[in-house]
């Protein structure tokens, strides 16, 4: 028979690795772009026993986790390198590994004029190239709702192009790739449903309310398994050492 052990431990295995996911949560609730990730188990059942006298013991099994691509709420920056993206839609990164893919839209312009991720990544443009502001010149981006960025002088308006906007067919496959990025080996679609925020940033999903309380009883949990392990141990050991005063 399965030690009561080995099926705690199973459990306990599965609540550390949703502790790490919460803690992630709330490590990032406050990273534009971010999602939230969740942990997902199965009772996997363990044939034991003889022929005749076979039992099913119950183990917690790891397979994998979810991450919830609902929208966040919005907030005004009044920097019009901020965007936001209302839909179903990611930024795509020139990142130099191959093309990374966001919702985190807080940009800057790096030293060529290039419109860029904090580290620094150029943002695509539909016709693959990264997308310049003119440098040495005075005048104000303007993005639209549908992604194009134009710069508007006192001599009229300059068309820079229009962000590569993208979707996927299965977002649960996209893999993380560090500060809200993420990486696939799918094809990228067009999201011409998308719509583009200018001065705004889409904060994390993350709920640091649920996730504390979550954490809470994630560590409730793995304490009730440590006690009943500590009490089959104990058991086990005067099990033992009755026997042995015996023989």
């Amino acid at each position: 028979m399965e030690s009561p052990i080995h099926i705690a431990l199973s459990r306990q295995t599965a609540l550390r690795r949703s502790l790490d996911s919460t803690a992630n949560n709330l490590a990032n609730a406050s990273t534009s772009g971010y999602r939230r990730e969740q942990t997902l188990f199965q009772e996997y059942l363990a044939r034991t026993g003889t022929p005749g006298n076979r039992q099913a013991v119950s183990y917690t099994q790891d397979i994998g986790s979810f991450r919830d691509f609902s929208e966040g709420t919005l907030s005004s920056t009044g920097n019009p390198l901020d965007v936001a993206l209302r839909g179903d839609a990611f930024f795509t990164i020139g990142h130099p590994a191959q093309n990374m893919y966001s919702r985190n839209g807080v940009f800057h312009l790096d030293s060529n004029g290039q419109i860029t991720t904090a580290d620094g990544y150029p943002v695509m443009a539909e016709n693959g190239q990264p997308i310049a502001v003119p440098r040495n010149e005075r005048g104000q981006v303007m993005i639209d709702s549908r992604g194009t960025v134009s710069f508007t002088t006192a001599n009229g308006i300059q068309d820079l192009g229009r962000f590569a906007l993208v979707r996927f067919n299965d977002e649960q496959a996209l893999r993380p790739a560090g500060n809200s990025m993420y990486m696939t080996d799918q094809e990228a679609l067009p999201a011409p449903e998308a719509v583009t925020v200018q001065g705004f940033v889409e904060s994390s999903n993350v709920k640091p309310v649920l996730e504390v309380t979550q954490m809470l009883e994630i560590m409730r949990d793995y304490q009730s398994m440590q006690k009943l392990i500590d009490a089959e141990g104990e058991r086990q050991t005067n099990a033992i050492t009755k026997i042995a005063r015996q023989g």
